[in-house]
């Protein structure tokens, strides 16, 4: 696994098992989403965490098989989708960097900036279609 996708697997992760965290009730509304839920999030909040984990996770989906680490047959579509995934880690990155939360600012905006970095990078770099 090329070490690239290997940094963005574990930052996604570490941002999905929070949102899932967040789903399933863990108090820590004060670091996520500027902060508006403090404490455990309302039932249709947590459902939106659990989404955006998911979410998430397809995105992580796109970068591995831009790369060529999965779905073969997927990978002249994900030439194109790759570009929606550094679009959303832009609105992220930015999102994190402005949030007038200090903790989740502190906490967030690195992790969002490496995927940013990650992302981009993926969609930059000269890559042929792996064979089936």
């Amino acid at each position: 696994m090329p070490n690239l996708l290997r940094f963005y697997l574990v930052l996604t992760s570490i941002i999905v098992s929070f949102q899932f965290a967040l789903a399933f009730g863990a108090p820590w509304g004060d670091v996520a989403m500027a902060g508006q839920y403090p404490g455990v999030m309302p039932a249709p909040i947590r459902i939106a965490a659990a989404i955006q984990g998911l979410l998430l996770m397809s995105l992580a989906g796109i970068v591995a098989t831009r790369i060529g680490y999965i779905l073969p047959k997927w990978y002249g579509l994900s030439r194109r989708l790759i570009w929606l995934v550094v679009g959303i880690n832009v609105m992220s990155t930015i999102m994190n960097l402005a949030t007038p939360v200090m903790l989740e600012r502190v906490l967030w905006s690195p992790v969002a900036i490496g995927l940013l970095v990650c992302s981009l990078m993926v969609a930059l770099q000269k890559t042929k279609a792996p064979d089936n």
